[in-house]
């Protein structure tokens, strides 16, 4: 009746069968932690390099790691200073980093090499602080990803979906 729609659908399988292509649970588990996990990572502009390394040394799927990476670049941002401020809580005890986000855009649009070189320890303390709250949240992650993709597999092939 509407033959355009049963192209859409032809399409819409085709990415899908893509997108699964070798994937198991464990496969799936392992893709969102480390898209997630690598996509929040304070360092802005290297998480793209970061998550395909990811891949090709566990042998993941690229689209979707990719995928969920560019999905959580939102939460980069929003965590960037938050994460900075903790590492200077844990390494000083204070706030060292007194600048807030338009300053450090303005800065940023000045020179964006003399906005690095000034921030570059204060950084390196937001990364400290993220792989301390990594850890918690890639085993958070890992485990109830892999619990819902298992539980999904066990019903894709028992046929029942409640």
């Amino acid at each position: 009746m509407f033959p355009g729609k049963n192209r859409k659908n032809k399409l819409w399988e085709s990415i899908k069968a893509f997108l699964w292509q070798g994937m198991s649970p464990d496969k799936l588990a392992l893709t969102v932690m480390f898209g997630t996990a690598l996509g929040i990572i304070p360092i802005l502009g290297v998480t793209t390099v970061l998550c395909a390394a990811a891949a090709l040394c566990f042998r993941l799927n690229m689209l979707l790691i990719q995928a969920i990476n560019y999905f959580v670049y939102p939460l980069q941002l929003l965590l960037f200073i938050p994460f900075i401020k903790l590492g200077e809580f844990l390494f000083y005890g204070q706030n060292v980093f007194p600048f807030s986000v338009g300053e450090i855009i303005r800065m940023a649009k000045e020179s964006w090499w003399g906005t690095v070189h000034q921030f570059w320890l204060s950084n390196l303390m937001g990364v400290m602080a993220w792989f301390a709250v990594c850890i918690p949240l890639c085993l958070l992650l890992y485990f109830f990803t892999r619990f819902i993709s298992r539980r999904y597999v066990a019903r894709r092939i028992t046929g029942y979906f409640p």
